[in-house]
């Protein structure tokens, strides 16, 4: 019955040691997915084009949607892209831009909110937010779409002439805070394994030890005899 317990308690251990190990390497493994996916996110540009701001336009160009952007799109100015000043800007008014797929809207863009209190992620960005092409996070299908762009009030300074403009999404902060805590479960399970798989096996190697020794001892003195 003693013998019996052991054996239980062995197993129930050793498959401790099998599932920590297991979900831990899952945690980990989801944890790296995570974090990929929002820096991915982070510095996808999904549009990327100069708009003539100087006249009356209208423009289409090619939108490549593949991430939620859970906190938006937002257009922004690469300022990085300009040599002269900027005039200084209140909101989006001057245009009017939408998603289209084919001929249907998906997304009508807000030009009234002034969206510079943006904070995008990308800290070493130089990308001005200025409005959104959507907030939060609509269910919009990953696929290839027309951005719409109109020039309803043009501006007479000659830095807007080909005026660099990005698209971005906005994403999450607490993918990467899920991404974190993934990681720290996948780590403590991982150790978990670590620590009573050893010290299993350094029990049944400390056990073995002296059960060796008697034995040779006991092959001496039958020689000796």
């Amino acid at each position: 019955m003693r013998r019996l317990k052991k054996t239980i308690v062995r197993l129930v251990l050793w498959a401790i040691v099998i599932a920590s190990g297991y979900y831990g390497l899952i945690g980990l493994r989801k944890g790296e997915k995570l974090k990929k996916q929002y820096l991915n996110e982070m510095h996808n540009t999904p549009c990327e084009f100069r708009l003539d701001a100087t006249v009356g336009s209208h423009i289409q160009v090619p939108f490549h949607h593949s991430f939620d952007g859970l906190h938006g799109c937002v257009l922004c100015i690469r300022l990085s892209a300009i040599s002269e000043k900027m005039p200084e800007l209140t909101d989006a008014s001057f245009m009017q831009f939408s998603l289209l797929d084919g001929d249907a809207v998906v997304v009508e863009g807000d030009n009234e909110t002034w969206c510079k209190d943006v904070l995008l992620e990308d800290q070493t960005s130089t990308d001005l937010p200025l409005a959104y092409l959507w907030r939060s996070s609509p269910h919009i299908r990953h696929k290839d779409y027309i951005l719409d762009v109109k020039v309803m009030k043009p501006f007479g300074e000659a830095v807007c002439s080909e005026l660099p403009i990005v698209a971005r999404y906005n994403p999450c902060i607490m993918i990467m805070a899920r991404a974190y805590l993934c990681n720290g479960i996948g780590i403590v399970l991982c150790l978990l394994a670590l620590g009573v798989g050893g010290w299993m096996v350094g029990r049944l190697i400390w056990r073995r030890g002296p059960k060796q020794e008697n034995s040779g001892y006991d092959e001496q003195e039958k020689t000796i005899e």
